[in-house]
């Protein structure tokens, strides 16, 4: 097969953004998680001391999450997964950006649903695009590019290190993973 004989940099281009694509999507779940310690943050949201408040910016991000990876993954086995991709991403910057206006704490929460149940279909158009893009002999090495960035605390810790050194009490760090959407994921 001639496909078979590609392994130039351009052939794993879509390999190498989908890694990139899981691990600033680990920003989004972090991200919340280091305001938490903002004492600006948490007054201007109206949350102050209230630790369900807090709770819910979590659970209402993950809740979403979970539902959208289960019900609505298929999608990108009816439509083009890297239109969907594409898409979804699309949507994760203006949620962010909706969220880096926002000063109420009703509406993040709904942002946070939002953006919860956009990202969820990540995986499953992930590893629909490796599977339409790649031989059976490439898929594992395609996949284990952007799966262990995922099962390992990778992500998570670059994420936070990053959100802690530049950008700890400052509102502007919805506008930065906009910046990181829009030139990192969007391309493929």
């Amino acid at each position: 097969m001639e496909s078979e004989t590609k392994t130039g940099i351009k052939h794993w281009t879509p390999a190498i953004i989908l890694m990139i694509c899981v691990v600033l999507a680990f920003f989004d779940k972090i991200s919340i998680a280091v305001l938490f310690s903002d004492s600006t943050f948490l007054d201007v949201m109206g949350i102050g001391n209230d630790k369900a408040k807090l709770g819910w910016l979590m659970t209402s991000f993950l809740l979403a999450y979970g539902f959208s990876s289960m019900f609505l993954s298929f999608l990108g086995d009816i439509f083009c997964p890297k239109k969907m991709l594409f898409w979804s991403v699309a949507s994760w910057g203006l949620l962010m950006l909706a969220m880096g206006f926002t000063s109420d704490f009703t509406t993040l929460v709904v942002l946070r649903i939002l953006l919860g149940l956009a990202e969820g279909p990540l995986f499953a158009l992930a590893y629909t695009i490796v599977k339409q893009t790649y031989t059976d002999r490439q898929q594992a090495r395609a996949s284990t590019m952007f799966l262990p960035v995922s099962k390992s605390k990778f992500s998570d810790l670059l994420s936070s290190f990053f959100l802690y050194k530049y950008l700890y009490h400052n509102r502007n760090l919805f506008f930065l993973q906009l910046f990181y959407k829009k030139f990192y994921h969007l391309p493929l």
